[in-house]
Parts: structure tokens; sequence; C-alpha cells
């Protein structure tokens, strides 16, 4: 890892402080682990458990469900559907205006002068 960065210095002072490999012993606690049986399941503890009970209808619905709202009530209607529809065509034309006048100007300058 060569860098310019100053910290890099710094790994390589970590990691020389490390072992070249992992030790061929295993330690006294990994020992100890191995060494207690597991306990089995015992089969009188799940058969005396009872299933649970069905949770009851939520009136109220779950976080982050919006519950529907009459229909469209905020719908534009009328001459604001057609207000609206007119000013998308108009910013769409002014859009279409510049992309078209920034091609042409490449255009220009990449012909040759006289």
């Amino acid at each position: 890892m060569a860098s310019t960065d100053p910290s890099s210095g710094d790994e390589r002072e970590v990691l020389a402080g490390l072992p070249n490999s992992r030790p061929q012993r295993r330690s006294a606690k990994r020992d100890q682990a191995a060494a207690k049986p597991k306990r089995a399941a015992t089969p009188r503890a799940s058969a005396t458990r009872k299933a649970p009970e069905k949770a009851a209808p939520r009136k109220v619905p779950a976080a982050g469900y919006a519950t529907p709202t009459e229909a469209t009530s905020d719908a534009p209607k009328g001459a604001d559907l057609f207000t609206t529809t007119i000013r998308a065509i108009g910013e769409l034309a002014q859009i279409g205006v510049s992309a078209s006048g920034r091609a042409v100007k490449s255009a220009l300058h990449r012909l040759p002068r006289p």
C-alpha cells in the first residue's frame, strides 16, 4: 500500500506488533468451552407450551399505512386541469428551444472558419 497518506505509516506500526502466524496451541478459554457438554432440549418443555392466541383485528392501521381518503378529492378539475396542461406544454417547449439552441450553437462552432 504505497500512498502519500500520512496515516499509512501508523497502520504498518500496528501490524508490525502482530505475530506472523497463528498460535499452534489453543487457548485455555477455548479448551474449557469445548469440554462443557451441551444440554439437550427436553421434550416436556416444548410439549407443555401453549400455542399463541390470535391477535384481535386492529382498528388502527399499522405504522406507515395511510388509510384511503375519499376518491380524488384533491384532483384538479375543469379549468385547473386545462391550466396545468398548458403550463406543462409551455415548459416542454422551453426545454426544446434551449436544447435546440445549444445544438445549433455547437454545430456552428464545429464549422471551419474562412
